[in-house]
């Protein structure tokens, strides 16, 4: 009768594997901490200087129209490959709503801050998305219809 194969006990793998245990333990404790104790986010401590609320029209030529949501008049178009910023930054953020029915129709609100910042926010999601990283020429777009709003009346 074959004699049956014993195992023998290793204390180097058994202690390598309680220490690998041991730091995903650790790490598992102190993401928890540090996600426990961060304080809720909060309204904004500061008020916009300036708001609008824009739509962004894509048209069947490849064209996006851009309409002032609460007059409902074109303050600006650009032709399919015109203004690449804009068009794609807008895309771009849509491509994450939850529903492709509404972007046509989902307003979008541009706010100037302290500090000459420039924010542009979806209203579904409520992403807001800090414009003035993407260099003062793309800033200044958003900024022109800020300043444009008060003279549209």
């Amino acid at each position: 009768m074959p004699q049956a194969e014993t195992k023998r006990y290793d204390p180097i793998s058994r202690l390598f594997v309680m220490v690998v245990a041991s730091v995903v333990v650790a790490i598992v404790i102190a993401v928890g901490a540090v996600v426990s104790t961060r304080p809720a986010p909060g309204p904004p401590a500061e008020a916009p200087l300036a708001s609008l609320s824009l739509r962004f029209v894509d048209l069947p030529d490849g064209a996006m129209s851009v309409i002032d949501h609460a007059t409902g008049r074109q303050i600006a178009h650009f032709a399919d490959g015109e203004n690449g910023f804009v068009t794609t930054l807008i895309r771009v953020v849509r491509r994450d709503l939850p529903r492709a029915d509404v972007s046509n129709s989902m307003p979008f609100r541009i706010e100037a801050w302290q500090g000459n910042r420039v924010t542009l926010t979806d209203s579904i999601n409520e992403r807001r998305i800090d414009v003035r990283a993407f260099g003062p020429t793309n800033e200044a777009v958003f900024l022109r219809w800020l300043q444009e709003r008060d003279s549209r009346g």
